[in-house]
């Protein structure tokens, strides 16, 4: 009777333990699910680490823009240009196109980088004004060769073609402090 009594009590301390356990793992998803709902309510996140791009110098590429003219590495030195990359399918990049193009609208040299197949897709016209916009089916292409990984991404060349801004938002651009 004893060895019965001994069993039911260990039964009984396991399945205490078990339950507190699974009540800490309620508290730990409660917690995570108000971490998402906020970073829900936030918005998308849009801004990178501007310390991936800043400093480095301007990529060998040439490419075509959608109207057919050349652009490469020695049409962006000598200027300041503002050069973004954007993802068909992309929310953020859908997001951010119109202020881009009011960059552009504004007097400042763009250059526009739409990644993927454009066709069913508004984004070539959110960036309607923008003169130097180039398409590319393949992420492996000329956003590849900028080192960029991620959409929308936003980099400011100087004249001599060093990366002095980046981020993943307009706003994030403007709120750098100025090199």
């Amino acid at each position: 009777m004893t060895l019965l009594a001994a069993a039911v009590a260990l039964v009984g301390i396991v399945g205490l333990l078990n339950l507190l356990l699974v009540l800490a793992v309620v508290r730990r998803l409660r917690e995570h699910g108000d971490q998402l709902a906020a970073l829900h309510a936030a918005g998308p996140m849009t801004d990178l680490d501007p310390s991936v791009h800043v400093g480095r110098s301007l990529p060998e590429f040439a490419a075509r823009t959608v109207d057919g003219r050349p652009i490469d590495t020695a049409a962006l030195r000598g200027d300041r240009w503002l050069v973004g990359f954007f993802s068909v399918g992309c929310e953020p990049c859908h997001e951010q196109a119109p202020e881009f193009a009011a960059r552009a609208a504004a007097g400042e040299r763009v250059l526009a980088i739409v990644v993927g197949d454009p066709a069913g897709d508004d984004l070539p016209a959110l960036l309607t004004g923008v003169d130097n916009v180039v398409v590319e089916t393949s992420p492996d292409g000329t956003a590849a060769r900028f080192g960029v990984g991620a959409f929308p991404t936003l980099l400011e060349y100087a004249p001599d073609g060093t990366v002095v801004g980046a981020a993943g938002t307009v706003v994030g651009l403007d709120r750098r402090v100025p090199v």
